[in-house]
């Protein structure tokens, strides 16, 4: 499964998100200016790897955490937190 660039972008609704083992590819921003969002959990599986790119919190000025333990992540880009001021 795929989660597609700016897939839940500016979304004020969304307090916290579960991303499963099955996501294979996270697309870039997809949570940007999601002001509302505390908490995310990403458990994305990947062999070769995921990268975060530039903006994907952007601006989500609540987060207060993200646990990525149990993911693929391999590298972060330099302005993946951009703006998050919690």
């Amino acid at each position: 499964m795929v989660i597609r660039q700016n897939v839940f972008c500016s979304i004020q609704t969304i307090k916290s998100l579960y991303i499963p083992e099955t996501v294979t590819s996270i697309g870039g921003h997809f949570l940007r200016q999601c002001k509302s969002i505390e908490t995310v959990v990403i458990k994305a599986k990947n062999p070769n790897g995921i990268t975060l790119s530039d903006a994907e919190f952007y601006q989500c000025t609540s987060l207060v955490s993200v646990d990525m333990s149990e993911s693929d992540i391999t590298s972060f880009a330099q302005y993946t937190f951009f703006s998050c001021s919690s």
